[in-house]
């Protein structure tokens, strides 16, 4: 995202861009997403890797927990679901 501001900025603003902070507010990531983009836009080449999370199991009791629920409540009015 940021290679692409500093591109449009480039042709349209003469390298001028305004950001909004409109990320989010999750105090965890918000530092490396603002670091990743500022050195996009400067030109910067920064070596930041970031290791995936492990989503195979991630709230997935929870998840068929509520599917459960939603069937439940739509059974009664659509006999295909069960």
């Amino acid at each position: 995202i940021g290679k692409k501001v500093r591109e449009i900025s480039s042709e349209l603003c003469d390298n001028r861009s305004v950001d909004l902070l409109c990320s989010g507010y999750n105090l965890e990531v918000l530092p490396k997403i603002w670091l990743t983009l500022v050195a996009a836009i400067s030109g910067v080449k920064i070596n930041f890797k970031e290791s995936a999370p492990d989503i195979k199991n991630r709230r997935i009791t929870e998840t068929k927990n509520l599917v459960k629920k939603v069937k439940g409540k739509l059974a009664p009015y659509w006999k295909s679901i069960i």
